[in-house]
C-alpha cells in the first residue's frame, strides 16, 4: 500500500457537477502523465439497453470530455454490442470518445501474476493491459450471491462471453480479485446517481441516490460503497482477498475520504424473499454465497411455479437426505460443493452459478421444457 492512504470523494450529483472539476482538484496525480495520442479505457457496465440500468451517459460525457482535454484517445468498452445503442441515446458523448464492444478487439492470452482462481491463462482485451490510463465507471447494483457490485465486479465484463462462465465456475469471488491484477484500475468513477438494488441479477429495482464516488484505488472505492449503502465490507469476500493482497486498504481508517459521507448514507435495499409455498430449501452446508444465491432463485421461481409441483433447492455436500424426497425433474442442485449430487436433478455449477443458469432452471419448471434454446446448455438436466 505504501504511505499514501488511497483518496475517495462523495458528491450529489446535478446541476452545476462536473467529475472533471473534481478530477483536476483531487485527482491530478493520477492524470499527471496523460498526453497527447495515449489511450484512456473506460470501462463502463452497459449489459442491457434498460433506461436506468447502466451506467449514466451524462457522469460518462464528462468524463471523457475532461481526458479528451488531455490530447488523449477516449475509448469506452464494454463486451456487449449493446453498449453502441445505448451510447447513441447521447451523441455528445460520441465527440469525446470512441465506442467499442469487446467482442471486436483483438485478444492476447496471459496468466495473471499471482492469480489465486483463474491462474490458467486467459484470453483479455489487449486494450486493458495496454492502455496508458484504466478507469472502471460501474454502476452501483447489490448482488443475490456476492452481497455488492461495484467497481471490482465491473472488471468481469472485460472478459470475451465463452470465459465468463469458467469464472463462476472457479469461484467468482476470488476471480473478481484476480481481475483487479491484470491492470489495476488507476481510477473509478462510479455512478451511484441510479442503483439497482434487490435481487439482482436475477430481479432488482432502480433506486435514486444521486451520489458520485470518485477514487484512486479500486478496493478503497468499493469499501467507501459498501460502508455507504449499509453494507458491512467484511461481509463482502472479495474485498477480503483484495485486502489481504495487497491491492487495496482494509478499513475505513486507511482511506482519505472526502465529501459528505454521513449525510450521503442510504440503506441499500436487500432482497431476501420469505420462504416460498412449495419449496424447500437445504443449504445449510453450502458456502455463504451459495446460500445467498438459492434464497434468491425463491423469487424467480415463484412467479411462474407451476402450483402442483414440489420443488427442492439444495447446496452443499451434506444434501443427501434431502434429495431423497424428491423427483430429479423437482430438484435443483446448486453450486460446485453438490457436484457429486449432480444426477440427482437440475445441477447449476459454479460457485455462486450466474444469474442466466437460473433463468434457464426456471424455463423447465414453468413449462416442463426449455422453451428458449439458448437455456439448454446453462444446466445439467436429468436424465430420460
Amino acid at each position: 500500500m505504501g504511505e499514501r492512504r488511497p483518496k475517495v470523494t462523495l458528491d450529489r450529483f446535478g446541476p452545476g457537477y462536473d467529475v472533471g472539476e473534481r478530477l483536476a482538484a483531487d485527482f491530478s496525480a493520477s492524470v499527471a502523465t496523460l498526453g497527447v495520442g495515449d489511450v484512456v479505457a473506460i470501462k463502463v457496465n452497459m449489459f442491457v439497453t434498460t433506461p436506468d440500468y447502466h451506467t449514466n451517459l451524462e457522469l460518462l460525457t464528462q468524463t471523457a470530455r475532461f481526458f479528451r482535454g488531455f490530447g488523449a484517445e477516449v475509448v469506452v468498452v464494454e463486451r456487449l454490442e449493446v453498449i453502441d445503442e445505448v451510447c447513441a441515446r447521447h451523441p455528445e458523448l460520441l465527440r469525446y470518445a470512441t465506442i467499442r464492444s469487446l467482442e471486436h478487439v483483438p485478444i492476447q492470452t496471459l496468466a495473471i501474476e499471482g492469480a489465486t482462481s483463474l491462474r490458467l491463462e486467459i484470453g483479455i482485451p489487449t486494450i486493458i493491459p495496454d492502455c496508458d490510463l484504466f478507469v472502471s465507471a460501474p454502476q452501483f447494483r447489490t448482488h443475490a450471491g456476492i452481497l455488492m457490485s461495484n467497481a471490482m465486479k465491473n472488471l468481469v465484463g472485460i472478459l470475451p462471453g465463452y470465459t465468463t462462465r469458467h469464472v463462476h465456475n472457479v469461484g467468482l469471488s476470488e476471480a473478481i480479485v484476480d481481475l483487479n491484477r491484470i491492470h489495476p484500475p488507476e481510477l473509478v468513477i462510479a455512478d451511484l446517481i441510479t442503483t439497482i438494488e434487490g435481487n439482482y441479477p436475477i430481479s432488482g429495482t432502480v433506486h435514486q441516490r444521486g451520489i458520485v464516488l470518485v477514487a484512486d484505488n479500486v478496493v478503497a472505492a468499493d469499501l467507501v460503497a459498501a460502508e455507504l449503502s449499509g453494507f458491512d465490507p467484511r461481509e463482502i469476500e472479495y474485498l477480503q482477498i483484495a485486502a489481504n493482497a495487497g491491492l487495496g486498504p482494509n478499513s475505513m481508517s486507511e482511506i482519505e475520504l472526502l465529501g459528505d459521507f454521513e449525510g450521503l448514507r442510504f440503506e441499500c435495499v436487500r432482497d431476501v424473499p420469505p420462504p416460498t409455498q412449495g419449496i424447500e430449501l437445504a443449504v445449510d452446508s453450502a458456502c455463504v454465497e451459495c446460500q445467498r444465491y438459492c434464497r434468491s432463485i425463491q423469487e424467480l421461481l415463484s412467479v411462474d411455479l407451476r402450483p402442483e409441483v414440489r420443488l427442492l433447492i439444495a447446496a452443499g455436500p451434506a444434501i443427501e437426505s434431502a434429495l431423497q424426497a424428491y423427483r430429479p425433474e423437482h430438484t435443483l442442485i446448486i453450486g460446485n460443493c453438490a457436484y457429486p449430487h449432480r444426477r440427482r436433478g437440475i445441477y447449476l455449477e459454479g460457485c455462486p452459478p450466474r444469474a442466466l443458469q437460473a433463468r434457464a432452471a426456471a424455463d423447465f419448471l414453468a413449462h416442463g421444457e426449455l422453451t428458449v434454446p439458448r437455456h439448454r446448455s446453462q444446466c445439467r438436466w436429468p436424465e430420460s
